[in-house]
Protein backbone atom coordinates (compact mmCIF):
# COMPACT_ATOMS: atom_id res chain seq x y z
CA UNK A 1 0.00 0.00 0.00
CA UNK A 2 2.90 2.60 0.34
CA UNK A 3 3.64 2.66 -2.96
CA UNK A 4 0.56 3.97 -3.91
CA UNK A 5 0.20 6.20 -1.00
CA UNK A 6 3.55 8.16 -1.58
CA UNK A 7 2.29 8.31 -5.74
CA UNK A 8 -0.62 9.98 -4.32
CA UNK A 9 0.34 11.88 -2.13
CA UNK A 10 3.30 13.60 -4.74
CA UNK A 11 0.95 13.71 -7.68
CA UNK A 12 -1.08 16.10 -5.60
CA UNK A 13 1.66 17.81 -3.97
CA UNK A 14 3.10 18.19 -7.80
CA UNK A 15 -0.49 20.00 -8.90
CA UNK A 16 -0.16 22.47 -5.89
CA UNK A 17 -2.74 20.51 -3.98
CA UNK A 18 -1.98 20.51 -0.25
CA UNK A 19 -2.47 16.79 1.11
CA UNK A 20 -4.33 15.74 4.76
CA UNK A 21 -3.76 12.10 5.44
CA UNK A 22 -6.69 10.55 7.52
CA UNK A 23 -5.41 7.07 8.22
CA UNK A 24 -9.00 5.30 9.25
CA UNK A 25 -7.12 2.48 11.32
CA UNK A 26 -5.90 5.05 13.64
CA UNK A 27 -9.60 6.83 14.24
CA UNK A 28 -12.63 5.38 16.21
CA UNK A 29 -15.49 5.26 13.77
CA UNK A 30 -18.41 3.12 15.36
CA UNK A 31 -20.92 1.43 12.87
CA UNK A 32 -24.10 3.84 11.36
CA UNK A 33 -26.84 3.05 13.41
CA UNK A 34 -29.46 4.43 10.93
CA UNK A 35 -31.15 6.50 13.03
CA UNK A 36 -31.25 9.82 10.17
CA UNK A 37 -30.13 12.04 13.18
CA UNK A 38 -27.32 13.24 10.74
CA UNK A 39 -30.45 14.51 8.37
CA UNK A 40 -33.19 15.62 10.29
CA UNK A 41 -32.27 16.26 14.03
CA UNK A 42 -28.30 17.40 14.06
CA UNK A 43 -28.03 18.22 10.08
CA UNK A 44 -24.49 17.51 9.02
CA UNK A 45 -23.50 15.79 12.23
CA UNK A 46 -23.71 12.53 13.78
CA UNK A 47 -24.58 12.17 16.51
CA UNK A 48 -22.39 9.19 17.76
CA UNK A 49 -19.16 10.58 19.83
CA UNK A 50 -16.54 9.17 17.91
CA UNK A 51 -13.87 10.64 14.83
CA UNK A 52 -16.55 9.92 12.22
CA UNK A 53 -17.84 13.97 12.17
CA UNK A 54 -13.66 14.90 11.58
CA UNK A 55 -13.54 12.62 8.96
CA UNK A 56 -16.52 14.34 7.81
CA UNK A 57 -15.22 17.86 7.67
CA UNK A 58 -12.23 16.71 5.99
CA UNK A 59 -14.19 15.08 3.31
CA UNK A 60 -16.07 18.16 2.92
CA UNK A 61 -13.30 20.41 2.58
CA UNK A 62 -11.92 18.52 0.41
CA UNK A 63 -11.66 19.42 -3.58
CA UNK A 64 -10.03 15.67 -4.32
CA UNK A 65 -10.86 12.70 -2.29
CA UNK A 66 -8.39 9.46 -2.44
CA UNK A 67 -9.44 6.65 -0.57
CA UNK A 68 -6.62 4.08 -0.62
CA UNK A 69 -7.86 0.23 0.60
CA UNK A 70 -7.10 -3.45 1.03
CA UNK A 71 -10.00 -4.86 -1.14
CA UNK A 72 -12.10 -7.95 0.68
CA UNK A 73 -14.12 -9.72 -1.37
CA UNK A 74 -14.31 -6.75 -4.26
CA UNK A 75 -15.70 -4.09 -1.43
CA UNK A 76 -13.78 -1.79 0.60
CA UNK A 77 -12.03 -2.45 3.96
CA UNK A 78 -14.03 -2.21 6.76
CA UNK A 79 -12.71 0.59 8.40
CA UNK A 80 -13.27 2.48 5.20
CA UNK A 81 -17.14 1.47 4.52
CA UNK A 82 -17.92 2.14 8.44
CA UNK A 83 -16.73 5.30 7.77
CA UNK A 84 -18.21 6.00 3.94
CA UNK A 85 -21.97 4.98 6.03
CA UNK A 86 -21.06 7.75 8.14
CA UNK A 87 -20.55 10.62 4.97
CA UNK A 88 -24.15 10.62 4.80
CA UNK A 89 -25.06 13.37 6.74
CA UNK A 90 -23.12 15.77 3.87
CA UNK A 91 -25.95 14.66 1.88
CA UNK A 92 -29.56 15.92 1.54
CA UNK A 93 -32.39 13.82 2.74
CA UNK A 94 -34.05 14.38 0.05
CA UNK A 95 -34.00 12.55 -3.51
CA UNK A 96 -33.76 13.89 -7.08
CA UNK A 97 -33.68 12.41 -10.27
CA UNK A 98 -30.43 11.54 -12.15
CA UNK A 99 -30.78 10.26 -15.06
CA UNK A 100 -32.84 6.96 -14.21
CA UNK A 101 -31.45 6.63 -11.08
CA UNK A 102 -32.38 8.52 -7.83
CA UNK A 103 -29.78 10.58 -5.57
CA UNK A 104 -29.40 12.37 -2.27
CA UNK A 105 -28.19 16.06 -3.23
CA UNK A 106 -25.36 16.93 -1.52
CA UNK A 107 -25.75 18.62 1.84
CA UNK A 108 -22.41 21.27 0.91
CA UNK A 109 -22.21 22.80 -2.72
CA UNK A 110 -18.70 21.74 -3.70
CA UNK A 111 -17.45 20.21 -6.54
CA UNK A 112 -15.17 17.56 -5.22
CA UNK A 113 -12.65 14.57 -7.67
CA UNK A 114 -12.69 11.20 -6.13
CA UNK A 115 -10.17 8.12 -6.47
CA UNK A 116 -10.37 4.79 -5.55
CA UNK A 117 -7.15 2.91 -5.17
CA UNK A 118 -7.68 -0.43 -4.19
CA UNK A 119 -5.24 -3.11 -3.20
CA UNK A 120 -4.95 -6.60 -4.14
CA UNK A 121 -2.97 -9.31 -3.33
CA UNK A 122 -2.86 -10.22 -7.15
CA UNK A 123 -4.82 -9.77 -10.00
CA UNK A 124 -8.19 -11.38 -9.54
CA UNK A 125 -10.87 -10.54 -12.57
CA UNK A 126 -14.20 -10.77 -10.46
CA UNK A 127 -12.60 -9.05 -7.45
CA UNK A 128 -11.37 -5.65 -9.97
CA UNK A 129 -14.63 -5.76 -12.08
CA UNK A 130 -16.41 -5.21 -8.53
CA UNK A 131 -14.31 -3.01 -6.82
CA UNK A 132 -14.62 -0.69 -9.77
CA UNK A 133 -18.78 -0.80 -9.96
CA UNK A 134 -18.54 -0.02 -6.06
CA UNK A 135 -16.41 2.31 -6.67
CA UNK A 136 -18.57 3.87 -9.21
CA UNK A 137 -21.45 3.75 -7.52
CA UNK A 138 -19.50 5.57 -4.56
CA UNK A 139 -18.89 7.63 -6.92
CA UNK A 140 -22.19 8.77 -8.39
CA UNK A 141 -24.00 8.66 -4.39
CA UNK A 142 -21.34 11.28 -3.44
CA UNK A 143 -21.77 13.53 -6.73
CA UNK A 144 -19.02 13.77 -7.29
CA UNK A 145 -18.01 15.86 -10.51
CA UNK A 146 -15.25 13.19 -11.74
CA UNK A 147 -14.03 9.82 -10.45
CA UNK A 148 -11.65 6.93 -11.40
CA UNK A 149 -10.47 3.97 -9.77
CA UNK A 150 -6.57 2.45 -10.26
CA UNK A 151 -6.27 -1.23 -9.20
CA UNK A 152 -2.58 -1.76 -7.40
CA UNK A 153 -1.39 -5.41 -7.22
CA UNK A 154 1.17 -6.81 -4.02
CA UNK A 155 2.68 -9.39 -6.92
CA UNK A 156 3.75 -6.65 -8.92
CA UNK A 157 6.58 -4.39 -9.06
CA UNK A 158 6.25 -0.92 -6.91
CA UNK A 159 6.49 1.30 -10.00
CA UNK A 160 3.32 -0.12 -11.24
CA UNK A 161 1.10 1.29 -8.31
CA UNK A 162 2.48 4.68 -9.25
CA UNK A 163 1.98 4.03 -13.17
CA UNK A 164 -1.71 3.03 -11.86
CA UNK A 165 -2.41 5.79 -9.62
CA UNK A 166 -1.23 8.42 -11.73
CA UNK A 167 -3.67 7.32 -14.56
CA UNK A 168 -6.32 7.27 -12.38
CA UNK A 169 -5.91 10.87 -11.28
CA UNK A 170 -5.18 11.58 -14.89
CA UNK A 171 -8.43 10.19 -15.79
CA UNK A 172 -10.47 12.20 -13.01
CA UNK A 173 -9.34 15.12 -14.24
CA UNK A 174 -7.13 16.02 -11.62
CA UNK A 175 -3.82 17.27 -13.22
CA UNK A 176 -1.20 20.16 -13.27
Amino acid sequence: MRPAVDASKSHLQEIGLQVETVRLKEKRIGQCRGCFDCWVRTPGQCIIDDDANEVMRSFVNSQVIVLLTPVTFGGHSSQLKKALDRLLGCMLPYLERCGRDTRHPRRYDLARRMVFVGLLPQRDHEAQTTYRELSKMNALNFRATAWATALVFSNERPEMASVAVREAFLEAGITP
